[in-house]
């Protein structure tokens, strides 16, 4: 038996898996994946951002997701459901948007080097409070 299975079994929790290559077993998760998709490619498309962004997209989708009150959790978040905080949202940001960043002065060329560097916004770091940034050269 392995880990997972003890721990289910500890638990008392009945594990069962889908058959393979029949998605419709599993219709409340594919239709998850489906609007998370939806939402990414909404993201994307309202940031004009290339193709090869859609794995940022769909992170900022499902961060968006988990901070979004659901009236069937009585109007809470996920994430207030899961740690009991309600979620601060003031630091979202718009997909695509540019920023700048501020270079230090040890890091510049010279003194007419720029102080700053046009970069786009494409998503957050998990676990703390920071942005993921794309600079195009």
């Amino acid at each position: 038996m392995g880990c997972l299975q003890s721990f289910f079994s500890s638990r008392g929790v009945t594990h069962q898996t889908s058959a393979p290559h029949v998605p419709q077993q599993n219709g409340r998760a594919e239709r998850f994946n489906h609007t998370m998709l939806e939402k990414a490619k909404a993201i994307m498309h309202h940031a004009c951002m290339l193709h090869i962004f859609w794995q940022d997209a769909a992170e900022v989708a499902i961060h968006i997701y988990n901070r979004q009150s659901m009236r069937h959790h009585s109007w809470k978040t996920p994430i207030e459901i899961f740690n009991g905080d309600p979620s601060d949202i003031s630091y979202f940001k718009v997909f695509g948007t540019h920023a700048y960043v501020y270079i230090q002065p040890e890091q510049r060329d010279d003194k007419l080097t720029p102080q700053t560097k046009k970069i786009i916004f494409i998503g957050y770091e998990p676990n703390m409070k920071a942005y993921h940034f794309w600079s195009t050269h």
